[in-house]
């Protein structure tokens, strides 16, 4: 895949990522947590995600890059289509049948981070179940251009997008109207991410 093609998929699965339907609702409950303190310490805990959210999946795009370039790896040219056609599959699939995938809680490795962390932070070091198969799908591509600058980059991107809707609803009340748009938002969101899926692996093996 070609870089542009990653960068412009980091920015397109991260603004997705917020509302998968098992990261909506962590999502919605941090913002309507941030909307009861102060400004100050609303701000605070938002940059607190955001960079926590950053720093980890930089560091994963940073990682697998990297480690592709030293052990030189290539991936089979069917397999990104192959792999992104079962992702889009999974989604669909995941709206008619519980699929039990857990959320990834990176802070958990630490002990006792569970009560040193702040919501943010905790928040950002996590990756819902749902938006596993996306940061997974960015991560396949970037282990075939093996470009550490790249990788980095591109997941941050993701984290990012991934975050601003919850700068918006941080800042707005959530009334009735907000909440039925979230709600539609999660039940079609795994719709459009396996359409989007699909789209990508065709294409990507009509190129090939």
């Amino acid at each position: 895949m070609e870089p542009w093609a990653i960068l412009v998929l980091g920015v397109v699965l991260g603004a997705l990522a917020f509302f998968e339907p098992c990261a909506i609702a962590s999502n919605v409950l941090f913002t309507q947590y941030v909307q009861r303190i102060s400004r100050r310490q609303r701000f605070g805990q938002l940059g607190r995600m955001v960079l926590a959210r950053i720093g980890l999946l930089a560091a994963l795009g940073l990682a697998v890059s990297a480690f592709a370039r030293a052990r030189g790896i290539a991936l089979p040219e069917m397999f990104l289509p192959v792999a992104y056609g079962l992702f889009g599959v999974v989604y669909v699939v995941s709206r008619f049948v519980y699929i039990p995938v857990p959320h990834i809680r990176f802070y958990g490795i630490v002990p006792g981070a569970e009560g040193r962390l702040t919501e943010g932070t905790k928040i950002g070091l996590t990756l819902p179940a749902c938006t596993i198969p996306l940061a997974g799908a960015l991560l396949m591509a970037l282990a075939g251009t093996a470009s550490p600058i790249l990788g980095a980059i591109t997941m941050s991107l993701f984290a990012v997008f991934f975050s601003v809707p919850a700068f918006i609803y941080s800042f707005r009340p959530a009334t009735p109207r907000t909440l039925r748009f979230l709600d539609r938002s999660a039940r079609a969101t795994p719709y459009l991410t396996g359409a989007l899926f699909a789209a990508v692996a065709v294409g990507k093996a009509l190129a090939g």
